[in-house]
C-alpha cells in the first residue's frame, strides 16, 4: 500500500461513476441525497414546492438521516387542484412523478393548503411537543391539521399500517426545524 492510496486518503473523493455515492475518509461509502422532478411534474406547483421543501430541509442533518432512510411510495391527490402525484423514495432519492405510479404504499387527500399544512408542522428533531411548546405558529399548524383529519377533509391512507413511513414523510417535510425556531438546534 503507498501513502497515495486512494481508498485511505483523509478527504472525500465524490466517485466518477454518477452513482451518487460519496467515499468517506474510513473507505466507506455515502449516498449523496437526490431530489428529482420526473417528466411531467415539472410543471406541476405542488410538486415543485414539495421538492423545493425536499432539498432546503436536506441542509439539517437529522432531516437529511430521516430521508435517507425512507423507502417506499406515497400518492398525494390535491382535490381542489386536481392534482395526483407520486412521491417514491428509495434510501436517498426522491423522485416526484405526475400521477399514481404503482401502488402507493400511503395516500395522502384533501385540499392543497391541507396537504401544504403537513409541512409547517413542527416535527423537530426533538419530538413534536417540545417544539410546539413555546411556538404559536406549530400550535396553529397542528391545530388545522388535527382539525382537517377529524374533519375528514384530510385523510391519510395506510397510516395504521405504515406509521413509520408517514412519521419519517412528515418528518422530512416538516420545515419547523430547518430555521431553528423552537429554540433547539435539531440532533
Amino acid at each position: 500500500m503507498t501513502a497515495h492510496d486512494p481508498w485511505r486518503a483523509r478527504e472525500v473523493i465524490p466517485d466518477r461513476n454518477l452513482t451518487g455515492l460519496v467515499r468517506r475518509p474510513s473507505g466507506s461509502f455515502r449516498v449523496e441525497p437526490v431530489v428529482d422532478l420526473a417528466p411531467g411534474a415539472e410543471h406541476d406547483p405542488l410538486a415543485a414546492r414539495l421538492a423545493g421543501i425536499v432539498r432546503e430541509n436536506l441542509a439539517n442533518a437529522w432531516q437529511e438521516r430521516e430521508f435517507l432512510r425512507l423507502r417506499g411510495a406515497a400518492a398525494v391527490f390535491a382535490d381542489d387542484a386536481g392534482t395526483a402525484l407520486t412521491l417514491r423514495f428509495d434510501f436517498g432519492r426522491l423522485t416526484i412523478h405526475e400521477g399514481v405510479v404503482g401502488v402507493p404504499d400511503v395516500t395522502i387527500r384533501g385540499a392543497t393548503h391541507e396537504i401544504e399544512a403537513l409541512t409547517r408542522l413542527p416535527l423537530s428533531g426533538f419530538g413534536p411537543l417540545r417544539a410546539v411548546i413555546g411556538d404559536p405558529e406549530g400550535r396553529r399548524a397542528l391545530g388545522s391539521v388535527f382539525r382537517a383529519l377529524r374533519g375528514r377533509s384530510l385523510k391519510i391512507y395506510g397510516l395504521a399500517f405504515h406509521a413509520g413511513f408517514v412519521v419519517r414523510l412528515l418528518r422530512v417535510l416538516s420545515r419547523s426545524g430547518r430555521d431553528g425556531r423552537d429554540g433547539h438546534e435539531a440532533p
